[in-house]
């Protein structure tokens, strides 16, 4: 592991609530790739909820309350996230504002927001509705991380919103990003069924 590159990462310990709450229960810590740890835990729920044919409400009832809960710490926790966070690598002025790769909440909440689109469009009597939700589901988790790492225009303009200090702006290109990947999944479901 190279060295040089650890020197930036934050320190697993202290963990309370709020590192609990903004690494999405340590999975920020992970590597490589935190953010693709981070949108993961939304996607067994939805599993799980789409098998046992819990229905439409309760599907988009979890999505929501997951989104709801991570797109809420990171603005309640977001003052503390630039301190607790905070990269020796980036000059003092950017440091603030920086979405350090430990905080994985937002993509969670993004990754929430991408799951509602799909589960919508597919009728239950359909005769293959189980394997299309569960195939929507993953398509939904590549659409997501597709357009989280890309950032279309405006994901590029929302990461950079004055208040990210506050997890605004380091909240917002994510949820942008679970819309495109949302009205993508969609728009495939709309032509495939």
């Amino acid at each position: 592991m190279d060295a040089a590159k650890n020197k930036t990462r934050a320190p697993a310990k202290p963990f309370t609530h709020r590192e609990a709450m903004l690494t999405t229960f340590g999975l920020g810590f992970l590597r490589p790739a935190p953010g693709t740890w981070g949108s993961l835990p939304p996607l067994p729920i939805a599993a799980l909820l789409v098998f046992i044919g819990s229905g439409s409400m309760a599907y988009h009832t979890a999505m929501v309350l997951i989104l709801f809960v991570f797109s809420a710490a990171c603005v309640a926790f977001g003052p503390y996230a630039a301190t607790r966070f905070r990269r020796p690598d980036l000059p003092v002025e950017a440091k603030a504002n920086a979405d350090a790769p430990e905080i994985v909440a937002d993509e969670t909440a993004g990754q929430a927001l991408a799951l509602m689109g799909w589960p919508l469009l597919i009728a239950p009597q359909h005769p293959h509705s189980l394997w299309l939700m569960l195939a929507g589901i993953a398509l939904s988790f590549f659409a997501f991380r597709a357009f989280d790492i890309l950032k279309p225009w405006p994901c590029n303009l929302l990461e950079k919103l004055p208040g990210a200090q506050g997890g605004v702006g380091v909240l917002a290109d994510d949820l942008m990003a679970g819309i495109y990947a949302s009205a993508s999944i969609a728009l495939l479901a709309v032509v495939l069924t």
